[in-house]
C-alpha cells in the first residue's frame, strides 16, 4: 500500500513538472529535485572551476619558468661583470703588491687614482638609474636592502675600527678583498696564503659578530643615512656634485705624479690597445665603476667583495648546530647575492 501511494504521488507530481522538464532521482536520502536549468548552471560552474584550477596552475609554470629565466640572465650579467671587472683591474695593474704597498705608504698612486675614477663613474651611473622610470624602483630597494645590514648595528666606532684593521691588512698582504681574485688568476706569489688568511678572518668574526655588535651599537639611530636624504633632495642632486669632485682629485694627483711613473715596467712602445701591459687607472677605474648602474638594473645589487669570503667561510657550518653557532655567517650561506658576488669576482 505504501509503496503504491509513493508512486501515485510521484507520477502526480509528474505531470504537473512535465512543462517544467523536471528530472527526478531517488535516494536512500529521500528525492531529490534537479530541473535542467539548475543541471546546466552546474555544468558551467564545474567547467569554471576547472579553468580556474587549470589557469592556476598554467600561472604557477608561467612564473617558474620567469624565475628560471631570470636566474638565466643574472647568470650571465653576473659573468660578464666578473670578466669586465677582472680585465678592468688587470689593466689597471692595482693588484700588483709593489701597487698596494705604494698606495698604503703614498709613494705610488695608481690604486687611489683608479678607485676615485671608478667611484666617480659609478656615481653618475647610479644618479642615472636613479632617474630612469624603469630604474627608479630597483634603485631604491637596492638602498633599502644595502642599509638594513648596518642601520642600528653599526656605528662610528665600529667604522673606525674596521677600516683600521682592513687598512692594516692590506699593508702586510698587499692586498685587498677586490683585487684578491685577480691576484690568484694571475699567480701573484702568496695570493693563496692570503686566500686562507681572508677566509680565517671572515669566519672568525663571524663567530664574534654578536659581540662586536653589542659593544659598538650606536646609543641611537641616525634620522638620515645618506647625504641625498640629510639634505631632502633627489640622489643625483648630492651625487653629481661629489663625482665632479673625485675627478678633479684625480686630475690633481696626474699632474702631480703621472701613472706612467708608478708603474713596475713601462709599456710597449710597439703594442696596441688591448696588447698593453697597463692602461691608465682613470679608464681601467671608469671601465670598472660603470658595472655598478648595470648591476643595479640587472640584480639589484652593486659591485661588492667583502661578503663574498663570508659565504665561503659559511660552508664549514655543515649541520644545523654548526649554523646557530653563527646567525651571521648562516644568513650567507643562503644569500643569492653573496654568491652572485662569488660569480663576478671569480
Amino acid at each position: 500500500m505504501l509503496g503504491n501511494a509513493l508512486e501515485l504521488s510521484l507520477s502526480r507530481r509528474h505531470s504537473r513538472c512535465r512543462s517544467n522538464c523536471t528530472l527526478f532521482s531517488i535516494s536512500q536520502g529521500g528525492v531529490h529535485i534537479m530541473d535542467s536549468e539548475a543541471k546546466s548552471r552546474q555544468r558551467v560552474a564545474k567547467q569554471h572551476r576547472g579553468n580556474a584550477r587549470n589557469g592556476g596552475e598554467e600561472k604557477i609554470v608561467g612564473d617558474k619558468e620567469l624565475s628560471s629565466r631570470k636566474s638565466a640572465l643574472s647568470m650571465v650579467a653576473c659573468v660578464l661583470a666578473g670578466m669586465t671587472f677582472g680585465f678592468a683591474v688587470e689593466k689597471g695593474r692595482v693588484f700588483e703588491p709593489a701597487a698596494v704597498r705604494g698606495q698604503m705608504s703614498f709613494s705610488r698612486f695608481i690604486m687611489l687614482k683608479m678607485f676615485l675614477s671608478a667611484v666617480a663613474t659609478g656615481m653618475v651611473g647610479m644618479s642615472i638609474v636613479s632617474m630612469l622610470p624603469f630604474g627608479k624602483s630597483k634603485f631604491d630597494q637596492m638602498r633599502v636592502k644595502f642599509f638594513r645590514k648596518f642601520v642600528g648595528k653599526r656605528g662610528v666606532l665600529a667604522a673606525g675600527l674596521g677600516g683600521f684593521i682592513h687598512g692594516v691588512g692590506m699593508s702586510i698582504c698587499a692586498s685587498c678583498p677586490g683585487v684578491l681574485y685577480i691576484q690568484l688568476g694571475t699567480g701573484t706569489p702568496n695570493a693563496v696564503l692570503t686566500l686562507c688568511g681572508a677566509l680565517s678572518g671572515a669566519f672568525l668574526y663571524g663567530m664574534v659578530e654578536p659581540t662586536v655588535v653589542r659593544l659598538s651599537k650606536p646609543t641611537a639611530v641616525a634620522r638620515s643615512n645618506t647625504l641625498d636624504q640629510f639634505l631632502g633632495t633627489p640622489y643625483f642632486v648630492a651625487a653629481l656634485p661629489i663625482a665632479a669632485m673625485l675627478a678633479t682629485c684625480v686630475f690633481a694627483l696626474e699632474l702631480f705624479q703621472p701613472w706612467g711613473s708608478d708603474l713596475t715596467q713601462p709599456n710597449s712602445a710597439v703594442a696596441s690597445a688591448l696588447e698593453l701591459r697597463a692602461w691608465p687607472p682613470y679608464l681601467s677605474g671608469m671601465l670598472a665603476g660603470s658595472l655598478q648602474g648595470v648591476l643595479v638594473l640587472t640584480l639589484g645589487d652593486t659591485i661588492g667583495s667583502s661578503t663574498s669570503y663570508a659565504a665561503m667561510a659559511s660552508l664549514v657550518l655543515v649541520t644545523g648546530d654548526m649554523e646557530r653557532l653563527s646567525p651571521y655567517l648562516s644568513g650567507y650561506k643562503r644569500s643569492p647575492a653573496a654568491w652572485a658576488q662569488l660569480v663576478v669576482l671569480f
